[in-house]
């Protein structure tokens, strides 16, 4: 795989913890102080701000009609916030430690917000409920948390990619490839995309040729340590 650089560039003011594309119109960057913006991807300039988090942003994402954005922070909290006004409406706080990651994933009708923290414990809040009606249990901190393929919730911890199956949260396997801490996991078409602390994206076939094999099909170096990583389509 091979890949062309932009040259485009947007200069934040404060120094940047998270980075996730909406769509190829607008990016939603997290901040280190704890605030938001989000960035016209048409003009590279900034749309809007938002203030709220105590601590750092880990990690936002966007809802399926862009009406709502979703981020989690340092300060313990997940946070919902309505694009259109830049107003918090809805702060969930069931995490004792710093919270790492969030995704969505729908299951019978049922849509639920996912979320990994330090405190070692992986929720899943129902929407349709709004309470906290499954968890994960794995006594260390996680570091991130993806879905596969609709069916494996992909959590990274420490430098080990761990494997869950996400109908009955029963493991399935461990994957190393880095002896460095991961902190970000991701997917491109039928692969998992691991960025680490050697300062390395890995792209990784998880089920090569049999339900145990692995392979690495591609590594992207940095000459610096990489603090973000998005996958949007074709663009990281």
């Amino acid at each position: 795989m091979q890949g062309i650089y932009l040259n485009k560039k947007y200069q934040c003011n404060e120094n940047v913890s998270k980075l996730k594309f909406r769509d190829d119109q607008m990016l939603g960057i997290g901040m280190e102080n704890g605030e938001i913006e989000l960035v016209g991807m048409f003009c590279y300039d900034r749309i809007k701000n938002m203030k709220g988090h105590k601590s750092a942003i880990n990690d936002l994402i966007f809802s399926l009609n862009f009406q709502y954005l979703y981020t989690c922070s340092r300060d313990f909290t997940i946070k919902i916030w309505n694009i259109w006004d830049g107003k918090c409406e809805c702060t969930l706080d069931y995490h004792i430690d710093n919270i790492t990651s969030i995704c969505f994933y729908n299951l019978n009708d049922s849509n639920y917000l996912i979320s990994s923290s330090y405190d070692g414990y992986v929720y899943f809040y129902d929407f349709n409920l709004n309470i906290s009606t499954n968890k994960l249990e794995l006594n260390e901190p996680v570091e991130y948390l993806t879905i596969f393929k609709n069916e494996y919730i992909v959590l990274s911890v420490k430098n080990i990619i761990k494997l869950y199956s996400i109908d009955k949260l029963e493991f399935v396997k461990d994957i190393i490839v880095s002896t460095k801490t991961i902190f970000y996991i991701g997917v491109f078409k039928n692969y998992l995309v691991e960025a680490s602390l050697d300062m390395s994206v890995y792209f990784i076939d998880p089920f090569h040729k049999s339900s145990q094999g692995i392979k690495v099909v591609s590594i992207v170096n940095f000459p610096k340590l990489v603090k973000s990583v998005e996958i949007y389509n074709d663009l990281l």
